[in-house]
């Protein structure tokens, strides 16, 4: 996609290629080891893809590592600037009236933020489409993404209160991408066999699985 970094697409990539991985269980949860996380990062520095292809029973590895990617950018994914903007979005109790304000702040983001959220949504969403295998229903899999994505300048005390509701935020921007990022197909509050909201279906079944670790 286009103004995505490399390190993403590469990322991503390993799992499309060997999608039956999508269904490891408590992926993206489930922590993996720290040499090898810093093993990978070293031979990605290096320009050493290749190494990803040796990691084909190791899906956790680069997992986490893309979350590690994610939580140490120099700037979060949100932006500091509209961190405040995000958090919030706590104090709207419409929900049409949040999703449309998150639409907007969502289009105040830099283009290659915006791109490289909706890169990963539509992947985190391959995801939670394997929940019956993999565990990760969609709150599980916001819960343990969101810290990465969305962190003001300076951490507070009030900010960890406010982290249950940036995974609700996060939860919405996964079921209505579309919508929100203004692509093809987005609808609002419908429902839609076809749209935004399809990647739930079924997550009640085994939203009893774990939501816990990652970081």
């Amino acid at each position: 996609m286009e103004d995505v970094p490399e390190i993403f697409v590469l990322l991503v990539s390993y799992f499309e290629v060997q999608p039956h991985l999508l269904k490891t269980e408590g992926l993206f949860r489930i922590a993996a080891s720290l040499d090898k996380i810093d093993e990978l990062q070293v031979h990605m520095t290096m320009g050493n893809y290749s190494y990803l292809t040796q990691l084909t029973s190791e899906p956790h590895v680069p997992a986490n590592f893309l979350k590690k990617v994610l939580k140490h950018m120099g700037e979060p994914l949100c932006s500091y600037d509209l961190y405040g903007r995000f958090r919030d979005l706590q104090d709207v109790q419409d929900q049409e009236v949040k999703l449309n304000r998150l639409k907007e702040i969502c289009s105040m983001l830099p283009k290659i933020n915006r791109n490289v959220f909706i890169f990963i949504i539509k992947f985190f969403r391959k995801v939670v489409e394997q929940q019956e295998h993999n565990r990760m229903t969609l709150h599980n899999l916001a819960t343990v993404v969101t810290p990465n994505l969305f962190r003001p300048f300076e951490l507070t005390p009030n900010d960890l209160i406010f982290a249950g509701h940036l995974v609700e935020t996060f939860k919405i921007m996964i079921e209505k991408y579309k919508y929100i990022f203004n692509l093809e197909g987005g609808v609002a509050l419908e429902n839609s066999s076809e749209g935004d909201s399809s990647v739930v279906g079924g997550a009640a079944a085994v939203e009893g699985g774990s939501s816990e670790g990652g970081q």
